[in-house]
């Protein structure tokens, strides 16, 4: 029933920016000033459409900036990622549309 539901979203497309989301997960979300609690296990449920194409640069300034854009984007992810798991952060990935690849085995 939700695979059939998540196959009927409306798609418009677009870009996936995945390295600004995992940070603010780590940085805002899973943080103990804002309510994290210490003592539990965080848990990452991270609904992607497709492979990252965009990252946010030192100044918060997204950017794409076609092929070099791309493996940046992708290498500033798989970074993110990196730094939520060694937290201890556990990360389930769903992958929703038809852009999404079985290349996310990293998550």
């Amino acid at each position: 029933m939700l695979a059939n539901a998540t196959r009927n979203i409306n798609y418009g497309g677009g870009s996936t920016n995945l390295h600004s989301a995992l940070k603010l997960a780590r940085t805002e979300i899973f943080n103990v000033d804002n309510g994290d609690r210490a003592h539990v296990q965080n848990v990452l449920i991270l609904v992607i459409d497709g492979e990252p194409t965009h990252y946010t640069d030192e100044n918060g300034q997204a950017r794409n900036d076609r092929i070099s854009s791309y493996s940046k984007a992708q290498r500033m992810a798989r970074d993110e990622v990196n730094r939520i798991k060694n937290a201890s952060t556990r990360i389930i990935a769903v992958g929703v549309g038809k852009y999404v690849s079985g290349g996310f085995q990293w998550l």
